[in-house]
Protein backbone atom coordinates (compact mmCIF):
# COMPACT_ATOMS: atom_id res chain seq x y z
CA UNK A 1 0.00 0.00 0.00
CA UNK A 2 3.08 2.33 0.96
CA UNK A 3 4.47 1.92 -2.60
CA UNK A 4 1.20 2.14 -4.58
CA UNK A 5 0.47 5.37 -2.56
CA UNK A 6 4.24 6.74 -3.40
CA UNK A 7 3.99 5.73 -7.08
CA UNK A 8 0.44 7.40 -7.35
CA UNK A 9 1.66 10.51 -5.59
CA UNK A 10 4.57 10.95 -8.08
CA UNK A 11 2.30 10.25 -10.92
CA UNK A 12 0.12 12.79 -10.22
CA UNK A 13 2.85 15.52 -8.81
CA UNK A 14 4.48 15.37 -12.55
CA UNK A 15 1.11 15.66 -13.84
CA UNK A 16 0.39 18.84 -12.26
CA UNK A 17 3.74 20.13 -12.75
CA UNK A 18 3.64 19.05 -16.86
CA UNK A 19 0.30 21.60 -16.62
CA UNK A 20 0.80 24.03 -14.09
CA UNK A 21 4.76 25.17 -13.33
CA UNK A 22 5.74 27.90 -14.47
CA UNK A 23 2.71 28.55 -16.79
CA UNK A 24 0.93 31.84 -16.19
CA UNK A 25 -3.59 31.43 -16.89
CA UNK A 26 -5.19 34.67 -18.28
CA UNK A 27 -8.70 34.44 -18.55
CA UNK A 28 -10.00 36.34 -22.29
CA UNK A 29 -12.88 39.13 -21.31
CA UNK A 30 -14.77 40.73 -24.48
CA UNK A 31 -15.89 44.40 -23.79
CA UNK A 32 -18.98 44.49 -26.28
CA UNK A 33 -21.11 46.95 -24.05
CA UNK A 34 -22.84 50.44 -24.27
CA UNK A 35 -22.34 50.46 -28.16
CA UNK A 36 -20.30 47.97 -29.01
CA UNK A 37 -23.18 45.70 -28.27
CA UNK A 38 -24.38 46.78 -31.79
CA UNK A 39 -21.54 44.16 -32.97
CA UNK A 40 -23.41 40.94 -31.00
CA UNK A 41 -25.10 40.79 -34.75
CA UNK A 42 -25.30 37.47 -37.10
CA UNK A 43 -23.84 39.98 -40.17
CA UNK A 44 -19.97 39.70 -37.56
CA UNK A 45 -20.35 36.10 -37.02
CA UNK A 46 -17.64 35.91 -39.16
CA UNK A 47 -15.21 38.34 -37.13
CA UNK A 48 -15.86 36.16 -34.12
CA UNK A 49 -14.81 32.94 -36.21
CA UNK A 50 -11.67 34.63 -37.07
CA UNK A 51 -10.83 35.65 -33.64
CA UNK A 52 -11.65 32.08 -32.46
CA UNK A 53 -9.36 30.62 -35.25
CA UNK A 54 -6.49 33.24 -34.56
CA UNK A 55 -6.43 31.84 -30.09
CA UNK A 56 -6.69 28.47 -31.53
CA UNK A 57 -3.87 28.77 -33.80
CA UNK A 58 -1.54 30.73 -31.87
CA UNK A 59 2.11 29.94 -31.77
CA UNK A 60 2.48 32.33 -28.49
CA UNK A 61 0.12 30.11 -26.45
CA UNK A 62 -2.71 27.45 -25.94
CA UNK A 63 -5.93 28.59 -26.23
CA UNK A 64 -8.66 26.46 -23.79
CA UNK A 65 -12.34 27.36 -24.86
CA UNK A 66 -13.83 26.48 -21.06
CA UNK A 67 -16.64 28.21 -18.68
CA UNK A 68 -19.32 27.84 -16.67
CA UNK A 69 -22.76 27.84 -17.89
CA UNK A 70 -25.80 26.11 -16.29
CA UNK A 71 -27.95 23.48 -17.87
CA UNK A 72 -31.44 22.06 -17.27
CA UNK A 73 -32.38 18.75 -16.64
CA UNK A 74 -35.70 17.04 -16.88
CA UNK A 75 -36.50 15.47 -13.60
CA UNK A 76 -33.27 15.41 -12.20
CA UNK A 77 -32.94 12.62 -9.49
CA UNK A 78 -29.53 13.82 -8.12
CA UNK A 79 -27.92 15.38 -5.55
CA UNK A 80 -28.78 18.84 -3.97
CA UNK A 81 -25.53 20.24 -4.22
CA UNK A 82 -25.05 19.84 -7.74
CA UNK A 83 -27.95 22.37 -8.20
CA UNK A 84 -26.90 25.85 -9.47
CA UNK A 85 -26.85 28.28 -7.09
CA UNK A 86 -26.73 25.68 -4.29
CA UNK A 87 -24.69 27.70 -2.41
CA UNK A 88 -26.78 30.81 -2.39
CA UNK A 89 -30.26 29.89 -2.44
CA UNK A 90 -32.08 28.85 0.80
CA UNK A 91 -34.58 27.33 -0.97
CA UNK A 92 -33.30 24.36 -3.13
CA UNK A 93 -36.89 24.52 -5.26
CA UNK A 94 -35.63 27.80 -6.76
CA UNK A 95 -33.45 26.09 -9.41
CA UNK A 96 -36.40 23.74 -10.80
CA UNK A 97 -39.16 24.64 -12.66
CA UNK A 98 -42.16 23.40 -14.93
CA UNK A 99 -41.98 22.84 -18.50
CA UNK A 100 -43.55 21.50 -21.57
CA UNK A 101 -41.81 19.06 -23.76
CA UNK A 102 -42.58 18.48 -27.41
CA UNK A 103 -45.11 16.43 -26.60
CA UNK A 104 -46.66 19.34 -24.78
CA UNK A 105 -46.38 17.23 -21.48
CA UNK A 106 -45.58 19.22 -18.25
CA UNK A 107 -41.84 17.88 -17.07
CA UNK A 108 -39.97 19.73 -13.75
CA UNK A 109 -36.43 20.81 -15.07
CA UNK A 110 -33.82 21.59 -12.68
CA UNK A 111 -30.55 24.21 -13.42
CA UNK A 112 -27.19 22.19 -12.36
CA UNK A 113 -23.53 23.53 -12.71
CA UNK A 114 -22.48 22.72 -16.21
CA UNK A 115 -18.60 23.61 -17.16
CA UNK A 116 -18.33 23.63 -20.65
CA UNK A 117 -14.95 22.55 -22.30
CA UNK A 118 -13.19 22.36 -25.38
CA UNK A 119 -11.63 19.58 -27.09
CA UNK A 120 -7.96 19.88 -25.73
CA UNK A 121 -8.67 20.76 -21.82
CA UNK A 122 -9.00 16.88 -20.74
CA UNK A 123 -5.43 15.81 -22.23
CA UNK A 124 -3.83 19.49 -20.91
CA UNK A 125 -5.34 19.18 -17.17
CA UNK A 126 -5.20 15.67 -16.99
CA UNK A 127 -8.67 14.90 -16.08
CA UNK A 128 -8.89 11.12 -15.30
CA UNK A 129 -12.30 8.99 -15.63
CA UNK A 130 -12.98 6.05 -13.32
CA UNK A 131 -15.88 4.84 -15.38
CA UNK A 132 -16.69 4.93 -19.20
CA UNK A 133 -14.78 7.08 -22.11
CA UNK A 134 -13.44 10.48 -22.30
CA UNK A 135 -15.16 12.76 -25.28
CA UNK A 136 -14.32 12.14 -28.46
CA UNK A 137 -14.09 14.20 -31.86
CA UNK A 138 -17.71 13.67 -32.68
CA UNK A 139 -18.51 14.69 -29.75
CA UNK A 140 -17.69 18.60 -30.24
CA UNK A 141 -20.29 18.35 -33.64
CA UNK A 142 -23.59 18.99 -33.21
CA UNK A 143 -25.99 17.65 -35.20
CA UNK A 144 -29.55 19.13 -36.17
CA UNK A 145 -30.90 15.91 -34.11
CA UNK A 146 -29.98 13.45 -31.60
CA UNK A 147 -28.23 12.89 -28.81
CA UNK A 148 -24.96 14.31 -27.28
CA UNK A 149 -22.78 13.18 -25.08
CA UNK A 150 -21.55 14.18 -21.64
CA UNK A 151 -19.73 13.62 -18.87
CA UNK A 152 -20.52 13.81 -15.10
CA UNK A 153 -18.77 14.75 -11.98
CA UNK A 154 -18.29 11.98 -9.67
CA UNK A 155 -21.16 13.58 -7.41
CA UNK A 156 -23.72 12.04 -9.81
CA UNK A 157 -22.14 8.09 -9.95
CA UNK A 158 -24.71 7.06 -7.17
CA UNK A 159 -27.79 7.89 -9.11
CA UNK A 160 -26.54 7.78 -12.85
CA UNK A 161 -24.92 5.20 -14.56
CA UNK A 162 -22.29 5.55 -18.04
CA UNK A 163 -24.72 4.76 -20.68
CA UNK A 164 -27.74 6.91 -19.36
CA UNK A 165 -30.07 9.07 -21.23
CA UNK A 166 -30.95 12.80 -19.85
CA UNK A 167 -33.18 15.34 -21.23
CA UNK A 168 -30.73 18.29 -21.35
CA UNK A 169 -31.45 21.91 -22.31
CA UNK A 170 -29.85 25.52 -22.16
CA UNK A 171 -29.61 28.90 -23.79
CA UNK A 172 -27.90 27.21 -26.80
CA UNK A 173 -29.58 23.74 -27.27
CA UNK A 174 -31.99 20.91 -26.07
CA UNK A 175 -31.10 17.93 -26.76
CA UNK A 176 -31.15 14.26 -25.28
CA UNK A 177 -27.66 13.36 -23.37
CA UNK A 178 -26.15 10.01 -23.05
CA UNK A 179 -23.60 9.73 -20.13
CA UNK A 180 -20.33 9.38 -21.91
CA UNK A 181 -18.39 8.45 -18.15
CA UNK A 182 -17.80 9.78 -14.89
CA UNK A 183 -14.64 11.83 -13.35
CA UNK A 184 -12.42 10.76 -10.57
CA UNK A 185 -13.55 11.84 -7.51
CA UNK A 186 -11.78 15.16 -6.70
CA UNK A 187 -11.14 16.66 -10.12
CA UNK A 188 -9.91 19.99 -10.22
CA UNK A 189 -9.39 22.49 -13.13
CA UNK A 190 -7.32 25.84 -12.54
CA UNK A 191 -10.39 28.47 -13.86
CA UNK A 192 -10.23 32.08 -13.21
CA UNK A 193 -7.23 32.23 -10.30
CA UNK A 194 -9.18 29.55 -8.41
CA UNK A 195 -9.09 25.45 -8.34
CA UNK A 196 -13.01 24.57 -9.46
CA UNK A 197 -13.47 21.22 -7.97
CA UNK A 198 -15.94 19.45 -10.95
CA UNK A 199 -17.40 16.43 -8.70
CA UNK A 200 -20.85 18.61 -9.00
CA UNK A 201 -20.27 19.40 -12.68
CA UNK A 202 -21.74 18.32 -15.86
CA UNK A 203 -19.53 18.57 -17.83
CA UNK A 204 -20.43 19.55 -21.63
CA UNK A 205 -18.32 19.48 -25.06
CA UNK A 206 -18.09 23.19 -26.35
CA UNK A 207 -19.28 22.34 -29.92
CA UNK A 208 -17.13 23.40 -33.06
CA UNK A 209 -19.56 23.64 -35.94
CA UNK A 210 -21.91 26.80 -36.76
CA UNK A 211 -23.84 24.07 -39.37
CA UNK A 212 -24.38 21.03 -40.19
CA UNK A 213 -24.94 19.22 -43.75
CA UNK A 214 -25.91 22.96 -44.73
CA UNK A 215 -28.36 23.55 -41.52
CA UNK A 216 -28.04 26.36 -38.78
CA UNK A 217 -27.68 24.50 -35.26
CA UNK A 218 -27.91 27.55 -33.27
CA UNK A 219 -30.64 29.10 -35.40
CA UNK A 220 -30.31 33.06 -34.35
CA UNK A 221 -27.89 32.67 -31.30
CA UNK A 222 -24.46 31.64 -33.06
CA UNK A 223 -22.70 34.87 -32.10
CA UNK A 224 -23.79 34.83 -28.77
CA UNK A 225 -21.79 31.37 -28.98
CA UNK A 226 -19.01 32.64 -30.23
CA UNK A 227 -18.78 34.86 -27.36
CA UNK A 228 -18.97 32.03 -25.10
CA UNK A 229 -16.19 30.30 -27.44
CA UNK A 230 -14.00 33.43 -27.64
CA UNK A 231 -14.14 33.69 -23.60
CA UNK A 232 -11.93 30.87 -22.00
CA UNK A 233 -8.14 30.57 -20.98
CA UNK A 234 -4.84 30.88 -21.75
CA UNK A 235 -1.86 29.06 -20.47
CA UNK A 236 1.46 30.81 -21.78
CA UNK A 237 4.56 31.81 -20.04
CA UNK A 238 4.56 35.31 -21.64
CA UNK A 239 3.60 38.18 -19.40
CA UNK A 240 0.10 39.71 -19.50
CA UNK A 241 1.54 42.68 -21.12
CA UNK A 242 2.83 40.54 -23.89
CA UNK A 243 -0.30 38.54 -24.07
CA UNK A 244 -2.53 41.40 -24.07
CA UNK A 245 -0.33 43.12 -27.27
CA UNK A 246 -1.24 39.77 -28.95
CA UNK A 247 -4.96 40.09 -28.22
CA UNK A 248 -5.41 43.72 -29.20
CA UNK A 249 -3.54 42.96 -32.94
CA UNK A 250 -5.77 39.68 -33.25
CA UNK A 251 -8.55 41.59 -32.28
CA UNK A 252 -7.92 44.25 -35.15
CA UNK A 253 -6.74 40.93 -37.30
CA UNK A 254 -10.47 39.45 -37.16
CA UNK A 255 -12.13 43.34 -38.12
CA UNK A 256 -12.60 44.34 -34.93
CA UNK A 257 -9.88 47.53 -35.49
CA UNK A 258 -12.56 50.48 -34.62
CA UNK A 259 -13.00 49.12 -30.92
CA UNK A 260 -11.01 49.96 -28.30
CA UNK A 261 -9.72 46.57 -26.49
CA UNK A 262 -12.63 44.47 -27.97
CA UNK A 263 -11.07 41.76 -25.91
CA UNK A 264 -9.05 42.09 -23.01
CA UNK A 265 -7.15 39.55 -20.70
CA UNK A 266 -7.97 39.29 -16.70
CA UNK A 267 -4.85 37.97 -14.69
CA UNK A 268 -5.68 36.62 -10.90
CA UNK A 269 -3.82 36.79 -8.17
CA UNK A 270 -1.86 33.21 -8.07
CA UNK A 271 -2.31 32.90 -4.15
CA UNK A 272 -4.73 29.64 -4.24
CA UNK A 273 -1.78 28.29 -7.42
CA UNK A 274 1.19 29.18 -5.24
CA UNK A 275 -0.50 27.25 -1.73
CA UNK A 276 -1.62 24.36 -3.62
CA UNK A 277 1.93 23.86 -5.23
CA UNK A 278 3.52 24.48 -2.08
CA UNK A 279 1.03 21.52 -0.51
CA UNK A 280 1.67 19.32 -3.66
CA UNK A 281 5.41 19.27 -2.45
CA UNK A 282 4.62 19.05 1.05
CA UNK A 283 2.52 15.58 0.21
CA UNK A 284 4.67 14.54 -2.10
CA UNK A 285 7.91 14.63 0.67
CA UNK A 286 5.42 13.22 3.53
CA UNK A 287 4.29 10.61 1.28
CA UNK A 288 7.51 9.22 0.35
CA UNK A 289 8.54 9.62 4.17
CA UNK A 290 6.38 7.14 5.04
CA UNK A 291 6.84 4.75 2.29
CA UNK A 292 10.50 4.25 3.43
CA UNK A 293 9.45 4.24 6.68
CA UNK A 294 7.11 1.46 6.23
CA UNK A 295 9.72 -0.49 3.69
CA UNK A 296 12.36 -0.02 6.29
CA UNK A 297 10.01 -1.28 9.06
CA UNK A 298 9.32 -4.22 6.75
CA UNK A 299 12.78 -5.19 6.20
CA UNK A 300 13.36 -5.18 9.78
CA UNK A 301 10.88 -7.56 11.07
CA UNK A 302 11.77 -10.08 7.76
CA UNK A 303 14.98 -9.63 8.86
CA UNK A 304 14.67 -10.35 12.36
CA UNK A 305 12.28 -13.06 11.57
CA UNK A 306 14.85 -14.47 9.83
CA UNK A 307 17.86 -14.35 12.44
CA UNK A 308 15.01 -16.17 15.06
CA UNK A 309 14.33 -18.76 12.61
CA UNK A 310 18.36 -19.34 11.91
CA UNK A 311 18.90 -19.40 15.68
CA UNK A 312 16.30 -21.92 16.36
CA UNK A 313 17.96 -24.32 13.84
CA UNK A 314 21.43 -23.72 13.70
CA UNK A 315 22.00 -26.88 15.34
CA UNK A 316 20.10 -28.73 13.04
CA UNK A 317 22.69 -26.80 10.15
CA UNK A 318 25.32 -27.79 12.31
CA UNK A 319 24.47 -31.43 12.16
CA UNK A 320 24.20 -30.96 8.65
CA UNK A 321 27.31 -29.20 7.55
CA UNK A 322 29.55 -31.69 9.84
CA UNK A 323 27.53 -33.93 7.87
CA UNK A 324 28.31 -33.38 4.46
CA UNK A 325 25.92 -30.93 3.40
CA UNK A 326 27.31 -27.99 1.70
CA UNK A 327 27.21 -24.00 2.33
CA UNK A 328 25.00 -23.67 -1.03
CA UNK A 329 22.61 -26.54 0.38
CA UNK A 330 22.21 -24.93 3.73
CA UNK A 331 21.16 -21.53 2.29
CA UNK A 332 18.95 -22.98 0.03
CA UNK A 333 17.26 -24.72 3.06
CA UNK A 334 16.66 -22.06 4.82
CA UNK A 335 15.98 -19.75 1.59
CA UNK A 336 12.98 -22.01 0.90
CA UNK A 337 11.49 -22.24 4.21
CA UNK A 338 11.73 -18.18 4.32
CA UNK A 339 10.71 -18.05 0.56
CA UNK A 340 7.74 -20.16 1.36
CA UNK A 341 6.64 -17.63 4.16
CA UNK A 342 7.49 -14.30 1.91
CA UNK A 343 5.36 -15.80 -0.54
CA UNK A 344 2.37 -16.06 1.51
CA UNK A 345 2.74 -13.02 3.24
CA UNK A 346 2.90 -11.66 -0.54
CA UNK A 347 0.08 -13.11 -1.61
CA UNK A 348 -1.92 -12.06 1.57
CA UNK A 349 -0.83 -9.00 0.95
CA UNK A 350 -1.73 -8.98 -2.59
CA UNK A 351 -5.16 -9.74 -1.77
CA UNK A 352 -6.00 -6.68 0.63
CA UNK A 353 -4.52 -4.47 -1.89
CA UNK A 354 -6.87 -5.46 -4.08
CA UNK A 355 -9.78 -5.62 -1.65
CA UNK A 356 -8.97 -1.50 -0.64
CA UNK A 357 -7.44 -0.08 -4.66
CA UNK A 358 -8.67 -2.81 -7.19
CA UNK A 359 -7.59 -5.11 -9.78
CA UNK A 360 -6.81 -2.57 -12.04
CA UNK A 361 -4.62 -1.18 -9.37
CA UNK A 362 -2.95 -4.25 -8.81
CA UNK A 363 -2.08 -4.83 -12.60
CA UNK A 364 -1.54 -1.23 -13.71
CA UNK A 365 0.69 0.32 -11.60
CA UNK A 366 3.52 -1.74 -11.20
CA UNK A 367 2.44 -3.35 -7.60
CA UNK A 368 2.32 -6.32 -8.49
CA UNK A 369 5.98 -6.67 -9.71
CA UNK A 370 6.79 -4.40 -6.42
CA UNK A 371 5.34 -6.97 -4.31
CA UNK A 372 7.11 -10.24 -6.42
CA UNK A 373 10.15 -8.08 -6.90
CA UNK A 374 10.06 -7.00 -2.48
CA UNK A 375 9.40 -10.43 -1.41
CA UNK A 376 12.64 -12.01 -3.25
CA UNK A 377 14.63 -9.03 -1.79
CA UNK A 378 13.24 -9.18 1.43
CA UNK A 379 13.88 -13.19 1.04
CA UNK A 380 17.47 -13.27 -0.07
CA UNK A 381 19.22 -10.15 1.63
CA UNK A 382 18.21 -11.47 5.21
CA UNK A 383 19.36 -15.03 4.41
CA UNK A 384 22.38 -14.29 3.39
CA UNK A 385 23.19 -11.70 6.04
CA UNK A 386 22.06 -14.54 9.08
CA UNK A 387 23.96 -17.13 6.63
CA UNK A 388 27.20 -15.30 7.01
CA UNK A 389 27.11 -14.85 10.38
CA UNK A 390 26.37 -18.78 10.84
CA UNK A 391 29.23 -19.75 9.23
CA UNK A 392 31.69 -17.38 10.41
CA UNK A 393 32.08 -19.16 13.85
CA UNK A 394 33.24 -22.94 14.22
CA UNK A 395 30.06 -24.99 13.40
CA UNK A 396 31.67 -27.22 16.94
CA UNK A 397 30.08 -24.24 19.13
CA UNK A 398 26.55 -24.50 18.24
CA UNK A 399 26.44 -27.88 18.79
CA UNK A 400 28.15 -27.07 21.95
CA UNK A 401 25.78 -24.29 23.13
CA UNK A 402 23.20 -26.14 22.32
CA UNK A 403 24.16 -29.09 24.21
CA UNK A 404 24.87 -26.50 27.57
CA UNK A 405 21.33 -25.38 26.87
CA UNK A 406 19.74 -28.51 26.90
CA UNK A 407 21.33 -29.75 30.76
CA UNK A 408 20.34 -26.15 31.91
CA UNK A 409 17.02 -27.43 30.95
CA UNK A 410 17.36 -30.26 32.37
CA UNK A 411 19.13 -28.80 35.98
CA UNK A 412 16.19 -26.66 35.75
CA UNK A 413 13.49 -29.42 35.62
CA UNK A 414 14.98 -31.22 38.21
CA UNK A 415 15.18 -28.56 40.27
Amino acid sequence: TAWHLLLETEEQTEEYKEAYEDTQFYTIVDNFVGEADAELSEQNVGKFRKFLELLSGSSYFEYFMAYTQPVSIENYRGKENNKYGYEYHTDPSETAQDRKDKDDNVQRSTSVKAFWIGDNVIDYFKLRLIEGREFTEDDFVLKTDGPISVILGANYAEEYSVGDELMISCYFVERTAEVAGFLEEGTNIYYRGKFLNLDNYVIMPVFQNDTYEGKEVFGSDTVHFYTLRNSGIIATKLSMGDVEEIIKDYSREAGFEHLNNAYYVVEYVGTEKINFDYGIEVVSFLVSAIAAAALAAAFLFVGVCTANRTKKNRRYFAVLAMNGCGKGQICSILLLDTAVIELLAGLLAGVLFTAVFGTAALWGTGVLWGLLLGTAFFTALPCAVTMILFFRRDLIYYLKVEAGDADIGQRDEAI
